[in-house]
């Protein structure tokens, strides 16, 4: 069972389907309670009346915790038709439907779609691509290219511990630090204004 752990919607359940997805594709792994826990530990000044963007987002749980926990706006991105209506409901559930958006694209999709003039920004974005693909170097180039992380605002990448190499630096975004949590890491990224 997955649950809000903090917040003003702290213990309530999140609803997750555990039917397969597409022919070939493994079952929805959600981001653990023990990770998230530790997202939010590590974000906790910043979360509140922020902008958070949550590609690949699955259950939801991670952007849900970030309106529970005070964000002024949450996206939500994700390519499962039945995903998507299923965070749409939680949002209704929880009474944030007026603080939130969704997307049925896949994260690569919504990030081309965005203009570099549109003036979205996201104070955070948090990124947890499929363990078993590349995505994660497809993905970090575009939030890079396209400029839509506030300066000083942060870029959270949650990827296997093993067999990923994450680059010290991506343009304006530069790794803070990684946190491991036995398979998985957290890898910190801040977007520093380039000086002239």
């Amino acid at each position: 069972m997955i649950q809000i752990i903090g917040g003003a919607s702290k213990g309530r359940k999140i609803t997750v389907k555990k039917a397969n997805l597409k022919k070939g594709q493994k079952l929805l792994r959600p981001t653990s309670a023990k990770v998230r826990k530790a997202i939010f530990d590590i974000i906790k000044n910043r979360v509140e009346n922020c902008s958070f963007l949550d590609l690949y987002a699955g259950s939801g749980a991670v952007g849900l915790e970030a309106l529970s926990r005070g964000a002024s706006n949450v996206v939500f991105v994700d390519d499962n038709p039945s995903r998507i209506n299923d965070i749409k409901k939680m949002l209704q559930s929880l009474g944030f439907e007026n603080k939130a958006q969704t997307y049925k694209y896949t994260s690569t999709s919504y990030i081309q779609r965005l203009r570099t003039d549109s003036n979205i920004f996201f104070d955070i974005i948090f990124a947890d691509p499929p363990y078993d693909s590349q995505e994660i170097f497809e993905i970090m180039p575009l939030i890079e290219k396209k400029d839509i992380i506030t300066n000083n605002g942060l870029l959270i990448v949650e990827h296997p511990s093993r067999n990923i190499e994450m680059p010290s630096e991506l343009g304006k975004l530069k790794l803070l630090k990684q946190y491991k949590y036995g398979d998985t890491t957290l890898s910190l990224y801040i977007k520093q204004a380039l000086s002239i």
